[in-house]
């Protein structure tokens, strides 16, 4: 049996979608967990109709207490051999569980496949990779933003378009970290992979995500130089656990990156409600964390050029062309990439 695990939060305009996405699956052997983590509103009576409809279909209500809190409290009732994660604006393909399902799978401990914009959606192969052995490497991937293979969207850091061995998780204790408000997909799934040997990776798009403009990803984060600290110590801590020392590099590369969303998204994102000279002591601020303060001595490999020109100019204090910089980026970023 495979668990789908669904939270769900204000999204009745892509909740129905979502929802039917599941049960049109060809395989029918699943049980569908959703938890209404206190949405405001019709999302909890779409999640009611359906499962007056389906015995498969569980409902848990709950206060809103955060996507973490909720997937773990799927992870408390749910009792399929798999785990699937699924975003409640997003859908599947019905063809995604029956992959799944296939009796060669039984010896993998992780399953990964692709995922596409709901606005991009086409045909792809079907082409399989597996790894063996270090999970490490996966994980250097992760951090430092790089595909499993070129082109291709496994979207890494994301619970979702992935089936995970719930004895796997079980026997790790492993939870999403409560506590953070940014990157606990990452310290779920980088938590994940160092406990298991080998994974497959099928590239084919079984999963189809909604972007919105309006989400929490689109928006300015007031308290984004807080949560990215919490996250990236969190994160540190995780990874000593293991082999530090092979995941140095791609750490602070991954910190680099995380400092210039703090600085796009947060600090100067268009829509901050500070003044200039309030965004100038977040970044004194940023510079004096220690995780970040050691990252920018790294900058000078960084391979991505325009985060390393962007954050050459914060360590010079060259405030006001970090902000042109920072403007200019969001428009690019949330408004022609549509991201």
């Amino acid at each position: 049996m495979i668990s789908i695990i669904i939270p769900v939060y204000n999204t009745e305009a892509y909740l129905s979608r979502c929802i039917q996405s599941v049960l049109n699956s060809y395989y029918k052997d699943f049980e569908l967990i959703l938890i209404n983590d206190g949405s405001t509103d019709n999302s909890l009576a779409i999640c009611q109709k359906f499962a007056a409809r389906d015995s498969r279909i569980i409902v848990i209500d709950q206060d809103n207490q955060g996507v973490s809190v909720a997937r773990n409290r799927g992870l408390e009732v749910c009792k399929g051999e798999w785990v699937v994660f699924v975003d409640s604006d997003d859908y599947i393909s019905p063809d995604f569980f029956k992959i799944v399902a296939k009796r060669e799978h039984t010896r993998w401990d992780l399953l990964i496949f692709d995922q596409q914009s709901a606005l991009e959606r086409e045909k792809a192969s079907g082409g399989t990779a597996s790894y063996h052995g270090d999970m490490k490497e996966i994980v250097k991937k992760m951090l430092t933003f790089s595909p499993l293979f070129p082109g291709r969207n496994a979207a890494l850091p994301s619970p979702c378009g992935k089936a995970y061995r719930r004895e796997i998780i079980f026997q790790n204790r492993l939870r999403f970290p409560v506590g953070i408000k940014i990157g606990e997909d990452q310290i779920f799934n980088i938590s994940y992979l160092l406990s298991i040997n080998d994974c497959l990776y099928r590239q084919k798009p079984v999963y189809f995500f909604q972007a919105r403009l309006n989400s929490a990803t689109h928006i300015c984060h007031p308290d984004f130089l807080e949560d990215s600290c919490r996250f990236e110590q969190r994160l540190k801590a995780l990874l000593e656990e293991s082999t530090f020392p092979a995941l140095e590099i791609p750490f602070y590369t991954h910190a680099l990156a995380d400092m210039s969303y703090v600085l796009v998204r947060g600090i100067f994102s268009p829509y901050s409600p500070r003044s200039y000279r309030e965004n100038c002591r977040l970044c004194q601020q940023m510079e004096k964390d220690p995780i970040f303060q050691k990252a920018l001595m790294f900058n000078r490999v960084n391979k991505r050029p325009l985060i390393k020109l962007l954050l050459f100019f914060f360590k010079m204090h060259w405030y006001r062309i970090v902000n042109l910089i920072c403007k200019a980026g969001y428009v690019y970023l949330y408004r022609v990439k549509r991201m």
